[in-house]
């Protein structure tokens, strides 16, 4: 609902530079928006949404489109993943500057990319070896890629605790 609410509103063009962080000034926060241009073709833009006057300022134009999914936004960061090119991309904020990031232990479509607690994460997709949907969870931060084990079905509440590689436990909340 909240991304349906964002891609019907209108980008305004870009003023003063704000505080890019993603939770702002408490009624701000950063997204990522696709949309096709007046050349019917796509691009992807990084916006303020002001969730007070319901309204998003263009922050940033990225070179390439990418899946909401595939997007994820950290402080001053922003981590683009296309499975179909197979490229990882991140995108420092404050010098506007991209940089290629880890490649995930293998790349798989429709994967998607999450940000939580200060790490970066791989979620999920279809494996080209089993021909299946997995539920792999991988840890791609800082160059470092962990691999993980595949994680079970959440339970009711969808609250799941998950013990991975050396005890280390994963929380994930899903609605």
């Amino acid at each position: 609902m909240f991304l349906s609410l964002v891609a019907g509103l209108l980008i305004a063009g870009a003023a003063a530079k704000p505080e890019l962080t993603p939770q702002a000034n408490g009624n701000k926060t950063l997204v990522y928006l696709p949309y096709v241009n007046e050349n019917v073709s796509y691009e992807g833009r990084i916006g303020l949404f002001d969730s007070q006057n319901y309204s998003v300022e263009n922050i940033i134009k990225f070179p390439n489109s990418y899946w909401p999914t595939r997007v994820a936004i950290a402080q001053n960061k922003i981590f683009a993943i296309s499975n179909y090119e197979e490229s990882f991309k991140t995108y420092d904020l404050n010098t506007g500057r991209p940089s290629r990031g880890p490649d995930p232990p293998e790349w798989r479509i429709d994967a998607f990319v999450a940000y939580f607690k200060g790490k970066l994460y791989y979620l999920g997709g279809w494996d080209p070896k089993t021909k299946k949907r997995t539920n792999r969870v991988d840890l791609l931060m800082d160059g470092i890629v962990k691999k993980y084990i595949d994680y079970q079905t959440m339970n009711g509440d969808g609250l799941k605790s998950e013990r991975f590689q050396k005890y280390e436990i994963i929380l994930e909340l899903h609605r």
